[in-house]
């Protein structure tokens, strides 16, 4: 086997490597598990909705296998839209066992941060957001009860309690995948979440291996010329 073969298939196992290896993250949604309150919730990975969208009454719990591979490893846009249209509101998104997965948004003045952005709404009669009265940078655990902070304390007028009706809109981007998560990483768009370096990676190996590729070719085409 010569050399130019030799790099042709070095260079496939690294393709190989780079784009088919995959973890499985495991996500749980729950609610506020109380038998007479109301309500709702969905999840969604790259504008992709990853459970089954609840709404009703007392726990919903949902165990969401995805495999990685259909993201792009690293920062990936969130977004976890929740209602609590009556009854006491809660609220836990688990991520590979922990409510405190790695998280970032950018806050009022651009500035990248930990954690996701809260967007808080009034409710119509419909049970629809009506009126934006809150926004909260920076939510880092999601792991939310009635009354305790972020979900305490009037803001901006409106009446924050533990049987509140409204709708959270947390949105920003969750890291998947090893290596450190950097904030110097996390995509400008918010609405993006590709972060797709490694795809980046792969089209360099691609566009180097197909040169030796055409080589190898060209080479075999002479020797059966001359043969």
């Amino acid at each position: 086997m010569n050399s130019q073969r030799i790099l042709i298939l070095v260079f496939a196992a690294a393709l190989t490597a780079g784009t088919c290896a995959a973890n499985t993250v495991l996500f749980t949604v729950n609610v506020s598990p109380s038998t007479v309150s109301q309500q709702s919730l969905s999840v969604f990975i790259n504008g992709s909705l990853i459970n089954t969208p609840y709404l009703g009454a007392g726990q919903s719990s949902a165990l969401v296998s995805v495999d990685e591979s259909t993201w792009s490893p690293g920062w990936n846009s969130i977004e976890i839209d929740y209602g609590s249209i009556s009854g006491t509101n809660g609220l836990t998104v688990n991520s590979n066992g922990t409510w405190a997965p790695p998280l970032a948004t950018y806050n009022a003045v651009g500035t990248t941060i930990n954690g996701l952005t809260g967007a808080y709404y009034t409710l119509d009669g419909t049970h629809q957001p009506a009126t934006l009265f809150f926004t909260d940078y920076g939510e880092t655990t999601l792991h939310y009860t009635g009354g305790t902070a972020p979900w305490s304390g009037p803001h901006n007028g409106f009446t924050f309690s533990s049987t509140s009706a409204f709708e959270e809109e947390l949105t920003g981007y969750i890291y998947i995948g090893t290596g450190t998560p950097l904030l110097s990483l996390v995509p400008a768009d918010q609405q993006s979440g590709d972060g797709a370096a490694p795809e980046a990676a792969s089209w360099l190996l691609i566009a180097t291996a197909l040169p030796l590729m055409l080589f190898s070719k060209l080479r075999l085409s002479r020797a059966r010329a001359h043969a």
